[in-house]
């Protein structure tokens, strides 16, 4: 059983990841000069965010509640970094997945429209910002997860 949340966890946090780096090296490609391309790239955003992204975070995230349920209660990391880890799927979800959507309905409006509409940098700051508070928070779980024995010796010595 661990065998397969392990795997679970792995390609959940694979697809989360990899999803979001497309992202980061798309979204250069995307102007306000040319508001097809702007809502072409949009809608990739869009649509990986919501059956990639969002699914792939889950499955990592679940995978990792159950695999540290199992875990010897005497590891007190585990919490932490489920707290980390939960914290993202709630960003994920209050922040980030309707900015992605808004700003997507923005640079579609901007084209029926013909020029970028002003509540579109909003919604992209809004995307930004967030997403990037998931991206540290990400880097967190991968150190906490690697320095896990410090971690639990400092919080036993506490």
């Amino acid at each position: 059983m661990n065998h397969f949340l392990k795997i679970g966890r792995f390609v959940g946090g694979a697809g989360f990841l990899g999803s979001v780096m497309v992202y980061i090296a798309i979204t250069p490609l995307a102007s306000g000069d040319n508001l097809y391309q702007l809502v072409m790239i949009r809608l990739v955003i869009k649509t990986g965010t919501y059956f990639i992204t969002l699914p792939s975070l889950w499955l990592a995230v679940i995978s990792e509640t159950i695999l540290c349920m199992n875990k010897n209660q005497n590891e007190k990391s585990w919490r932490i970094k489920l707290t980390v880890a939960w914290l993202i799927v709630v960003n994920s979800h209050v922040l980030v997945a309707p900015a992605v959507f808004q700003a997507y309905e923005l640079a579609r409006q901007s084209l029926e429209t013909g020029s970028l509409l002003a509540r579109y940098w909003s919604a992209y700051w809004q995307e930004t910002i967030a997403g990037s508070v998931n991206i540290v928070a990400g880097l967190v779980l991968v150190f906490l997860s690697t320095k896990k024995d410090c971690i639990d010796e400092h919080i036993k010595n506490a």
